[in-house]
């Protein structure tokens, strides 16, 4: 009765308590927005994620499905399992039987014998003795006959496995599922188009924070979110985490046992049992599941969200920070124009996010959860009994929140590509070495994923290149990866864009003329004139000073870097203003010294460059090597020709500064132990031993035996060692064949088979040949020297080709025209 009185009073005071209680409206909004109270669940803004990331990310993801998916079908695992046996069953039986009657009872004899003296009655007298003899036999009990243990089956110890046709099932199965994962991860078609364009995805991120209340006892948290896109349809594509499990194993075991005996009818019974069982079980036990809803208000809208569940045990949901996903498919083309980006005019599309947050009741046994609208019968009999004191609080209104993101902007991918590309703002490199230079880059964008390409080299961060912040890149690298061309930035978004820096207000240069020295000592100088490009309006190049040479923002000028044949001259160079000393008035002298090694062939490619400039600032250039400008033709045996290949300078000019020689300066040739003087128009040298005919080509007629190498000296200092070529010897050795200088002529060449020359040229110009005559035993050809050919004084090689690749040339001097203007 007291217990009664007792709960009656505590339900009526939780009654009142519960009716004193202010229940918020459902409308009603706080300060920050949220309907009701803080809940113990609260979602940030949602923001938007870089779509082209978790592609990639996906992409990988599929190809190491698709790695797992060739190991599914395991053909030797299916072969092994040919032998096995699937089941067997064996049986054993034991049986007792044991029928007994009322137990015998125990007995005990005892025997007393008495001596002495004694009265008639029995009395002992004080003289006489007594001895007792005492015998047991203990009672009989039967008990029922004790089973002998089992032995062990023996003689038959089959393989179990599964079968080879449910094995491959299994396997097949697998591969389906790894098809699904890979089909979801490859997106379906309608969320990757709209009609015919490609559609605007987005990926957007809800930074979601739990701290239940200690009234979320055996509970879960909902975070709800509608998207709305303005009358137009959304599409969800995909949810994560799309479920986050734990491995949970459970173990029980429950054991019965009874006994008991009776009598009846003077016949005992007895009897005993005993019952156990154990179980053993894995399963997952489920943290956080994502799920996705029809809209009860527009069918375009999308609602999905995630469940957060006690697991392990537990009675509350795990508190903490959580980082979720949604992909969203947008009614937008993922288009932009390349005016539209310029103007910053790229479609995008505005979001409207509803945030639901609430709990709902969990019944850990049954895996499920139910809202206030979700109670059954039971558990509403349960709490009208109860007067609402068992009815969870977290049903209440102040427990739910809800707040709306009107302002959630999509942009296409061009937009984000085009607004997160790198840009370069400005370039400077330093020397750090003889060989090295340090490059500073500064600009914005250069995020992890950054690669520099230079030459034909990728730096990334293991290759010395340094990202030390967004906006500033530091790289280390050769001289000859500077010189080797334009270098180029690849971002982690948008296209990749040449590494440049501010463009000085001068149009650039070239190379106009380059000078190189003779050799000392394994050195040489090299003198570069470098001209203006730009022009007045009579088409007249303009003059060049150092001033308009490109410069630093400090005004400091910036160093550029010379090339021969591939090999970087290390600065510095001296770089002035020409003056009429070395005929370079209006040009820019760039001076420095170059190795005989750089040097190869007859021919040298000198490039100089400005880094990291446009075009305008670099100019090549091919130079003759210096001894190959001069050459010797053996024209008889008493004398040969002697002859300068460059047209700037010849026999009247010096080969250091190409200023014209003073008549007292003269060209020497060193045949033994003195040399003599050549004879030009520009000098009256030793007419004995020299004749000059023109500017280019002089005849040297010695008084003494040709040696097999002469000397050239420059009057200016240069000094070039000639090899003069012998005459043929013998029979057999071909006559010489000598034109006369603007000639137009038939040559006859000696070839072995006529029949099978397919080819003849000269200077890589095809000429016309035909057989000398129709005879079989021909071995010459006739070829045609045009007047292009034989403009120049001196020797011209023409090759033969036959049929079978083999190439023969023969050597044709020009000799010079006296009288042709």
């Amino acid at each position: 009765m007291r217990f009664i009185v007792r709960l009656l009073v505590a339900v009526l005071v939780g009654a009142t308590v519960v009716a004193a209680e202010p229940t918020p409206s459902a409308g009603a909004k706080n300060s920050n927005g949220k309907t009701g109270n803080s809940n113990g669940i609260s979602v940030g803004e949602p923001k938007p994620f870089d779509n082209r990331t978790l592609t990639i990310m996906l992409e990988s993801l599929s190809a190491t499905l698709q790695g797992i998916q060739t190991q599914s079908i395991d053909q030797k695992t299916l072969a092994a399992a040919m032998a096995t046996f699937q089941g067997s069953r064996s049986s054993d039986v034991t049986s007792a039987l044991s029928v007994g009657t009322l137990p015998i009872p125990s007995r005990k004899i005892e025997t007393i014998e008495s001596s002495g003296n004694a009265t008639s009655s029995g009395t002992l007298l004080p003289d006489a003795s007594k001895t007792t003899t005492t015998s047991d036999r203990s009672g009989l009990t039967l008990t029922p006959p004790a089973l002998d243990a089992a032995p062990a089956f023996s003689g038959f110890t089959p393989t179990f496995g599964s079968s080879v046709g449910d094995l491959l099932n299994d396997q097949v199965n697998l591969s389906y599922q790894i098809f699904n994962l890979r089909m979801i991860l490859e997106r379906s078609l309608s969320d990757r188009l709209t009609g015919s364009d490609p559609r605007a995805q987005t990926v957007l991120g809800f930074n979601v924070t739990l701290d239940p209340p200690a009234t979320a006892v055996d509970s879960v948290a909902v975070v709800e979110v509608t998207l709305h896109a303005e009358e137009k349809s959304l599409s969800l594509v995909a949810l994560m985490p799309q479920e986050k499990t734990y491995n949970s194993a459970t173990f029980s075991t429950k054991s019965n046992a009874f006994g008991g005996t009776a009598v009846v009818n003077m016949i005992p019974v007895g009897a005993s049992t005993r019952r156990r069982s154990q179980t053993f079980y894995l399963y997952r036990d489920n943290d956080t599941t994502a799920w996705e809803r029809t809209s009860e208000v527009d069918d375009h809208d999308i609602v999905f969200g995630w469940t957060f569940r006690p697991v392990l045990g537990r009675r509350s949901v795990p508190p903490g920070f959580r980082q979720m996903f949604a992909v969203v498919a947008l009614p937008l083309a993922d288009q932009c124009t390349g005016d539209e980006l310029k103007n910053k005019k790229c479609p995008s599309q505005k979001l409207t996010a509803r945030v639901q947050t609430y709990w709902k009741k969990y019944d850990n046994s049954t895996l499920t959860s139910f809202d206030k609208d979700q109670v059954n019968r039971a558990r509403k009999f349960g709490y009208a009994v109860t007067f609402g004191l068992t009815k969870p609080e977290i049903f209440k209104d102040r427990y739910r929140t809800d707040r709306t993101y009107k302002d959630v902007i999509v942009n296409t991918t061009a937009a984000y590509e085009h607004n997160l590309g790198p840009q370069v703002d400005s370039v400077e490199w330093t020397l750090v070495g003889p060989k090295n230079a340090m490059i500073s880059i500064s600009g914005k964008n250069f995020f992890t994923g950054t690669d520099v390409v230079m030459g034909d080299k990728i730096y990334h961060a293991s290759d010395g290149l340094l990202l030390k912040s967004n906006n500033s890149a530091q790289l280390i690298t050769s001289l000859d990866a500077i010189a080797s061309g334009p270098a180029v930035m690849s971002g982690r978004y948008g296209s990749a864009i040449s590494i440049a820096t501010k463009e000085p207000s001068a149009p650039g240069v070239f190379v106009n003329e380059a000078r190189i020295g003779p050799s000392r000592a394994g050195v040489r100088t090299l003198t570069l004139f470098l001209q203006s490009r730009q022009k007045d309006e009579n088409g007249k190049t303009l003059l060049l000073k150092t001033g308009q040479l490109p410069q630093t923002s400090s005004g400091d000028q910036i160093t550029p870097l010379v090339t021969v044949n591939g090999n970087t001259i290390p600065p510095p160079y001296f770089i002035f203003d020409g003056t009429s000393v070395d005929d370079a008035v209006g040009r820019v002298v760039l001076r420095t010294s170059i190795s005989d090694s750089m040097l190869t062939g007859s021919f040298s490619t000198i490039r100089v460059t400005w880094p990291f400039l446009s075009g305008v600032w670099t100019s090549t250039l091919r130079k003759t090597e210096p001894n190959a400008n001069y050459g010797i033709t053996r024209v008889g045996d008493k004398s040969f020709l002697l002859e300068a290949k460059d047209e700037f300078a010849g026999f009247v000019k010096g080969t250091n500064d190409l200023a014209p020689l003073k008549p007292d300066e003269c060209w020497q040739l060193l045949l033994g132990d003195k040399p003599f003087k050549l004879n030009t128009s520009r000098c009256t040298g030793d007419t004995t031993q020299s004749t000059g005919v023109t500017g280019h080509a002089i005849i040297v007629t010695p008084t003494s035996a040709i040696p097999d190498r002469v000397a050239l000296l420059d009057p200016r200092g240069a000094t070039f060692v000639l090899d003069v070529p012998k005459l043929p010897t013998g029979d057999a050795s071909p006559k010489q064949i000598v034109v006369t200088q603007f000639d137009s002529v038939l040559v006859d060449l000696t070839v072995d088979d006529p029949s099978k020359i397919v080819a003849v040229e000269a200077n890589q110009q095809p000429l016309r040949f035909a057989p000398k005559s129709a005879k079989k035993e021909e071995t010459k050809i006739r070829v045609q020297l045009t007047r292009d050919l034989t403009s120049k004084p001196g020797s011209l090689d023409i090759t033969t080709l036959d049929d079978s690749g083999k190439t023969t040339t023969t050597r044709i001097t020009i000799s010079p025209c006296q009288t042709c203007k």
